[in-house]
Parts: structure tokens; sequence; C-alpha cells
């Protein structure tokens, strides 16, 4: 079933504009429209799915959501390095606010391994 998803002007300051997010009439987040960038203007934060995350137009916001909200919609599951308190975690974090699912992995006993986070599997069924 589609779900009718829109932006609902909530304020506006210089050089932003925000607005709630509603997915059939009811909040399920909130996006940003800044002035200032030109390339991705928009953010979008939809509570356990993205934190943030930038987005080129109000379509693609629109369109990022519905994807998000589907729950048959696939999820890219990414594997990176347990590091508690070290440089992984922030990778982990910004991959979880872009709304990838993020699995920790063992840290590479050789030093020779590709420091970047491997694509390993979609939604594990």
């Amino acid at each position: 079933m589609a779900r009718r998803i829109e932006l609902v002007e909530a304020g506006a300051a210089a050089g932003r504009t925000t607005y709630r997010v509603l997915a059939d009439g009811l909040r399920v987040g909130t996006a940003t429209e800044l002035a200032t960038d030109q390339d991705t203007p928009w953010r979008l934060t939809v509570p356990g799915h993205c934190a943030n995350l930038c987005r080129s137009s109000r379509e693609t916001v629109l369109a990022t959501v519905a994807w998000l909200l589907d729950p048959a919609s696939r999820r890219t599951v990414i594997h990176v390095p347990a590091d508690p308190g070290g440089r992984w975690d922030e990778v982990a974090a910004e991959l979880r606010a872009a709304g990838f699912e993020v699995r920790p992995a063992p840290m590479p006993e050789s030093g020779h391994a590709i420091p970047v986070p491997v694509i390993l599997c979609i939604r594990e069924v």
C-alpha cells in the first residue's frame, strides 16, 4: 500500500526552512532546506532510519522517506570492523545516518587489510 508522504512547513530562519515530514498525516521526521548549499540543499532526519541525510531536491526527500518506510524495501547491510572509540565507530555512525544497516565485524588481524568497510549483502532473510 502506498503512503501519502508530504512536507509541511514548520518554520523559517535566515537561510533555512524546516518542514515536518508526514506519512499518511502522521509525523515521521524532519526535513530542512538550506539556501547556502547548492548541491544538496536538503537534510532529512527520520528517527530509526537516518539523521541529517543530504538530499538534492524536495522530490528526492519524498522518495527517500517512502523508501525508508516501505517494509518491503531492500536495505544494504554493511559490516564494519568493531573498534570501540576508534575511527571505525565514526564510519559506522555516518553509514547508519545514511540509512545503511551496520553490523560489527572483527578487526583484521593483519595490518594488510584494506581500511574501508565492505558491502557484503542485501537485507538477510
